[in-house]
């Protein structure tokens, strides 16, 4: 179930962000104006996990027309959110996507796309953006499954945090909804 963050649920905020795995990361390459990605494994498997997103209070996306939470629930249970903000160019931006990792593979992320996508077409947005890093091939997979399309990157987003940020790279992903 898909329930819209409200003063009842605002506990639940960020329960889903857990840790995912890194499996290796993308070789990123541009053509013919097109981005292409083709992944490179790792021999060894690694954990990592982000912080949670500190750009907006959870308050703002109850009291805001320009931002919207939504958490997925097993029952009780929250293992799922999605922060969307309106952006200046038309663009719904996917401030934070994450699935509990007992939940990852059941179609809770995807639910969670489809809730974006349709608040994208009410607030008549042309599209959707999110960025993740290219060593997460395994989002990166998850968002070329669902129709995004990789619309650029930048080398130098994360090379002032210093180790081990600083050799990841930024990937723009956008799905186009009208």
């Amino acid at each position: 179930m898909i329930k819209k963050l409200n003063t009842e649920n605002i506990s639940h905020l960020n329960i889903a962000n857990q840790p995912f795995q890194i499996i290796g990361k993308l070789k990123l390459s541009y053509s013919g104006g097109v981005w292409y990605s083709e992944e490179v494994l790792s021999e060894t498997v690694t954990e990592k996990q982000y912080p949670n997103y500190d750009g907006a209070n959870a308050e703002d996306y109850i009291s805001s027309a320009d931002r919207i939470a939504y958490l997925a629930y097993d029952g009780d249970t929250c293992v799922g959110q999605i922060l969307l903000a309106k952006t200046w160019n038309g663009y719904a931006h996917i401030e934070d996507i994450s699935v509990a990792a007992d939940y990852r593979g059941q179609g809770i992320g995807t639910t969670l796309l489809a809730k974006a996508e349709e608040w994208a077409k009410e607030q008549r947005f042309f599209a959707l953006s999110l960025e993740c890093q290219d060593n997460n091939v395994l989002a990166s997979r998850f968002y070329k499954k669902n129709g995004f399309h990789i619309g650029g990157v930048n080398t130098d987003l994360y090379r002032m945090l210093g180790k081990p940020f600083a050799d990841e790279v930024a990937v723009f992903w956008y799905k186009h909804v009208r």
